[in-house]
């Protein structure tokens, strides 16, 4: 990744200059912030790369900026101001300035650790707030048409997209975890599922998927040994992510579903069903693998909305004149 931080250009303009190796001792502390990141438990690869990329391109922006790269402990919480409204003005949206802000928060914090920080304001910086979009769901119709047209499968790859399905639909499994169970996950009435953070959970499986397990064990062509993935590619390798969002898009157009229905939807599906049946939120954020209850809230503004919107198309005094 170090490369990465001697090569990405930022913002609008070409940076200048990128070529040139950055001093010694910013190149060292870099290289021991990405080893203190990979000890991190609970950082992704994502979350890491993204942080690397922002460091990279305010570094190669300060170049520009100063015409020429100040020492570490010289740049200010000016500075960072200045990389986000370059960013803007490059047409940055407020969730990928958080990004960048929360790469440089993590690294500066890094640098006063190790005594390399200046001004320690450069860490006052806000992140941007943005807006998260409401998660799109599938209403109950289009649900049950979708795991229907699954169901009538009939060779060994379509008893494993119904299987598939059926946990994105059925447990709330994201596509990753999903795809990341080995049969020794599978308990029959529930599944052990790795999620965000290498964090474990348990989540149950419906009697449908049960019976679907059943069906596609006795008709998948490769080992089902324990430490054996569940969802194979037809060449012996794991299932491939890509692969099985093909299967939920052909049935999608089969269906004449809208294009927000991917894997991830069946995963609000499944967290919208249970808050309408008046689950605890408490209960849906085990269920979904969510750190902060505050995900897991963000569901709740889909049933408001819904219900908004049913007030008004139905009500007598909900219609606009």
């Amino acid at each position: 990744m170090l490369a990465l931080i001697a090569s990405t250009r930022t913002g609008r303009k070409p940076v200048g200059k990128n070529s040139d190796p950055f001093p010694d001792n910013i190149t060292g502390l870099i290289a021991r912030w990405e080893e203190d990141m990979l000890a991190t438990r609970g950082m992704s690869a994502h979350s890491r790369d993204g942080y690397l990329t922002a460091l990279s391109q305010f570094l190669h922006f300060l170049r520009r900026h100063h015409d020429g790269l100040p020492a570490l402990k010289e740049i200010d919480r000016e500075d960072v101001l200045a990389f986000l409204a370059d960013g803007r003005m490059g047409g940055w949206q407020a969730a990928t300035m958080a990004m960048k802000s929360a790469g440089l928060k993590h690294f500066f914090g890094f640098a006063q650790s190790q005594g390399a920080l200046g001004d320690a304001s450069i860490l006052e910086v806000d992140r941007p707030r943005h807006a998260r979009p409401l998660p799109r769901a599938l209403d109950d119709q289009d649900a049950l048409a979708l795991m229907e047209l699954f169901l009538n499968g009939q060779d060994w790859t379509q008893h494993r997209d119904a299987l598939l399905v059926s946990l994105l639909l059925g447990s709330g499994l994201r596509i990753s975890e999903a795809l990341g169970l080995n049969h020794r996950h599978w308990r029959g009435s529930y599944v052990e599922v790795l999620g965000k953070g290498a964090k474990e959970r348990q989540c149950p499986t419906l009697p449908l998927s049960e019976d679907l397990m059943t069906k596609y064990i006795k008709s998948c062509p490769f080992s089902h040994a324990p430490d054996d993935p569940i969802f194979w590619g037809v060449r012996g390798a794991r299932l491939q992510a890509r692969i099985a969002q093909r299967a939920v898009a052909q049935a999608r157009h089969a269906l004449g579903l809208p294009d927000h229905v991917t894997p991830h939807a069946l995963r609000h599906s499944f967290a919208t069903a249970l808050l309408r049946a008046g689950a605890d939120l408490r209960r849906i954020q085990s269920l979904l693998g969510h750190e902060s209850l505050a995900t897991t809230q963000h569901y709740t503004k889909v049933d408001i909305a819904e219900k908004r919107k049913a007030v008004a198309q139905f009500h007598p005094r909900g219609r606009r004149s």
